[in-house]
């Protein structure tokens, strides 16, 4: 299909800044882990869904993987942008895409109304420093330390970031690293086939379980039903081949404190 012949081409690309090539194998089958349909994307579960037979050395495989190989993640990091960012725009932070469209905002002269603000945007100083020059008042969310916030659930959730359960500083940032090039990987396909995203050929019914019925992977709560992967044209084509049907995501909300 087009969809995996595209992501072996994606994946030859991000092989590229791996240093190895014993660690190619790796990369795809963690990828590979992170798209597949189940509730916690941590290593052992990855592993009894790709290969229910052999789960012990699929799991130190991936492990290895993640937690021991001295590959680069800011040179994978790199490789999805290249991929991924159109050449025809430039970055920008969301703090400051919401600084331009306000300052388009007053510059039409819509009324200096309360700026009220997330903590993914209260924690950016320059921001607020802005807001202060333009004379508006503003209410932003604050956090108990300046973090880089990813607040996009199906990064979190779907892809796996919030689901290692190592200890390591490599290893977290090792999982952190595939989970983005994996969403990276669907984003571009995203964007190349806007139309082709939940479509009729996306929801066929189930017919297999994710995961071996005898086994339940630690973390999981009771009776919980593996999470379909996103609804894009990878997993339309991933659904295609197992059956599974997409249901709908959870509203998730955090708590923090607030300041003006």
């Amino acid at each position: 299909m087009d969809e995996l012949r595209e992501f072996d081409r994606y994946m030859a690309h991000l092989d590229e800044g791996l240093g190895h090539a014993d660690r190619h194998a790796g990369l795809r089958g963690y990828c590979t882990g992170l798209m597949s349909p189940l509730q916690r994307k941590s290593v052992e579960p990855m592993a009894a869904h790709m290969d229910p037979m052999k789960v012990r050395s699929r799991h130190q495989s991936l492990h290895h993987f993640v937690a021991d190989a001295a590959w680069s993640d800011e040179q994978m990091l790199l490789r999805v942008a290249q991929w991924v960012v159109p050449e025809a725009l430039q970055f920008a932070t969301k703090p400051q895409i919401a600084l331009q469209q306000i300052e388009h905002l007053m510059d039409q002269g819509a009324p200096r109304h309360c700026v009220l603000a997330d903590a993914g945007y209260g924690v950016d100083m320059a921001l607020c420093t802005r807001l202060s020059e333009l004379g508006l008042r503003y209410v932003v969310g604050v956090t108990g330390s300046v973090t880089v916030e990813l607040d996009d659930q199906d990064l979190k959730q779907d892809l796996g970031l919030g689901h290692y359960e190592g200890r390591g500083w490599r290893g977290f940032h090792h999982h952190a690293s595939p989970s983005i090039a994996a969403y990276g990987f669907l984003l571009a396909q995203r964007l190349s086939h806007p139309d082709e995203v939940g479509g009729k050929k996306s929801r066929a019914k189930r017919q297999m379980p994710a995961l071996p019925t005898h086994y339940k992977p630690r973390g999981s709560p009771a009776g919980a039903a593996p999470r379909p992967i996103l609804d894009h044209h990878f997993a339309a084509a991933h659904r295609r081949a197992t059956g599974s049907q997409p249901t709908p995501l959870p509203l998730l909300s955090s708590s923090s404190r607030w300041t003006n």
